[in-house]
């Protein structure tokens, strides 16, 4: 597929990065059979190549459609897995907005989604 005029790149890169999340999230799950370095490094790989992609979408131009902004915030969800401090407003609040975009465009948080927060279970 290719972007025409109602089709944001954003829809176009979220496929790849939600493949990578879903390594990540394997990855993750393996540790909790095998922690060996090897396994860390697979997660880590993973996860660095899912927030590679993640960031990507997050610096293209605002999505014009609701399917872009769909992917925008299920980018910021994989690029801000366990990264925000539930203490802080700002953090808090873009939290809110991503929940509210995803609840508006009948998305949901990508399978295995550990939370935003490392105190969020």
């Amino acid at each position: 597929m290719t972007p025409g005029p109602s089709v944001d790149i954003h829809e176009l890169l979220l496929p790849r990065t939600l493949d990578a999340f879903d390594e990540h999230v394997s990855a993750r799950d393996a540790i909790q059979r095998e922690a060996t370095p090897a396994a860390f490094a697979r997660e880590e790989a993973a996860f660095c190549r899912a927030g590679v992609l993640a960031a990507k979408i997050v610096s293209l131009d605002l999505p014009r459609g609701m399917k872009g902004l769909e992917a925008l915030a299920l980018a910021l969800t994989v690029k801000h897995e366990r990264c925000l401090d539930e203490g802080d407003d700002v953090h808090s609040d873009l939290r809110s907005i991503i929940m509210a975009v995803l609840a508006v465009a009948g998305g949901a948080l990508p399978a295995g989604h550990a939370g935003f927060s490392e105190r969020e279970h």
